[in-house]
């Protein structure tokens, strides 16, 4: 039988770990990061080639695309979780003091699927780190940059009617449509996970996928948990207060979530937006400050070519610029740690996050973090399984489409029955989602 991990703070179900074939970990370690390496291999072999790198950089090329394939081997041979090489990352300790004291013996397949997933892209960062010359390398930027123009027109379907400042002068019902509406636009755009798509083989079926979700209130079904109506009661009572995004994906899905904070700062919810981005290329598609930045750079030029698109991206400028809107980042956001352990690994990150009177996590990963990535009942209430942060801390939402076998939140077996009946593969298909709500330390929310 295996070993279940001790931790210093375990919650009751055990972590999820690569099982064998049929666990979704061991698929995403059989097909998705291959494809994956492969892709960095594939767009760091381009960077090569560009005719404006210097010799001496290209003379880097062939260790570091040899310390990629070695990298890869390592996992798919299952060998020990080993020390983050000496490089130049300031989170090269906390990384050591982790793995020494919680997974110290661990393998690839072993240790926590959460840590071990993590763990993979700070080992892929530590390569260029120890290079000479690509150190602020992104191997992944080509790809989010594709996914952003391959979405062009969804972005411009979208910017119709939001280019100008909305009115104030609405009723509330119709803020309480807009609000779903925009919320089912935020949650949806999450299937733009770049680390997810890179299991599609058929790019037809990627697009068929992705584009299926503009009839909104026909795909309101496969929302299997759906607090919205609990966020509205909860937003309707706000006025200028400063809500918080924990973002995902860069591209479309970073676009889709400046349109829905740019509502709440119009409607007068918000006063000020802050959006919590990674520091370094993270999970393939996460999005760094570059990426936030270039968005806006683009909108707002006339690069795209579409007059409200570029309306949309000087406004937000104008934001960032009066300080309405801020970009933060932090390095607990690229640790291994489930966000049960923000308290005393991140105090003063927590502390901030505090100030907030709403949270917007978005995405599978910050799901997974949230609750700790257990092997939790399907039925476990979402509160219960995100411990520490369902007390004294501000209201939080996610936005999850379904990609990793964690589920919690249903309200009885027989709706997991009937899932499992219309899609075995339900549980991380990215065809499901789910909208989580907990009130937190909001004693107005009912």
């Amino acid at each position: 039988m295996k070993k279940e991990h001790a931790s210093r703070l375990s919650p009751r179900p055990p972590y999820v770990t690569n099982e064998g074939p049929n666990s979704f970990p061991f698929i995403t370690a059989q097909d998705r990061w291959p494809a994956i390496f492969k892709g960095i291999s594939q767009d760091f072999d381009f960077a090569l080639k560009d005719a404006s790198v210097s010799n001496e950089k290209r003379q880097e090329g062939p260790k570091i695309l040899a310390d990629i394939d070695s990298l890869l081997k390592e996992l798919q041979n299952d060998a020990k979780l080993t020390e983050i090489a000496e490089d130049s990352g300031s989170d090269r300790d906390v990384w050591n003091e982790s793995l020494l004291r919680d997974w110290k013996g661990e393998s690839w397949r072993s240790a926590s699927w959460l840590f071990v997933e993590c763990y993979m892209y700070r080992r892929i960062r530590s390569i260029f780190l120890c290079s000479s010359h690509w150190k602020d390398f992104d191997p992944f930027e080509r790809k989010k940059l594709d996914s952003f123009f391959e979405n062009r027109g969804q972005i411009e379907a979208l910017s119709e009617g939001f280019g100008e400042p909305s009115s104030s002068e609405i009723t509330e019902e119709q803020k309480r449509i807009r609000f779903h509406e925009l919320a089912q636009v935020c949650l949806w755009g999450n299937g733009h996970d770049l680390s997810l798509l890179a299991l599609t083989k058929d790019p037809k079926e990627t697009k068929s996928m992705l584009d299926s979700r503009s009839n909104l209130s026909e795909q309101e079904k496969y929302i299997v948990v759906n607090h919205l109506d609990s966020i509205w009661e909860s937003l309707k009572e706000k006025r200028g207060v400063r809500i918080d995004f924990v973002d995902d994906n860069a591209g479309y899905e970073q676009f889709v979530d400046l349109i829905f904070a740019d509502w709440l700062i119009q409607s007068g919810f918000a006063s000020n937006v802050v959006f919590h981005l990674k520091e370094y290329p993270w999970f393939v598609s996460d999005t760094l400050p570059k990426d936030f930045n270039y968005l806006l750079d683009f909108c707002s030029s006339d690069s795209f070519g579409n007059k409200e698109v570029k309306k949309l991206g000087q406004r937000w400028k104008e934001y960032v610029e009066r300080g309405v809107w801020k970009v933060k980042t932090h390095p607990f956001w690229t640790t291994g740690y489930s966000y049960w352990h923000l308290p005393e690994e991140a105090p003063e990150l927590h502390s901030d996050l505090k100030e907030s009177s709403l949270l917007f996590f978005k995405g599978d990963l910050n799901f997974r973090k949230l609750t700790y990535d257990c092997k939790w009942e399907s039925t476990t209430p979402f509160v219960e399984a995100i411990g520490p942060l369902s007390k004294d801390f501000p209201p939080l939402v996610v936005f999850r489409t379904n990609k990793a076998d964690v589920f919690v939140g249903l309200k009885d077996k027989e709706r997991e029955k009937e899932l499992g009946a219309e899609d075995p593969k339900w549980r991380f298909s990215g065809k499901y989602a789910v909208v989580h709500f907990s009130k937190g330390n909001d004693n107005k929310c009912s």
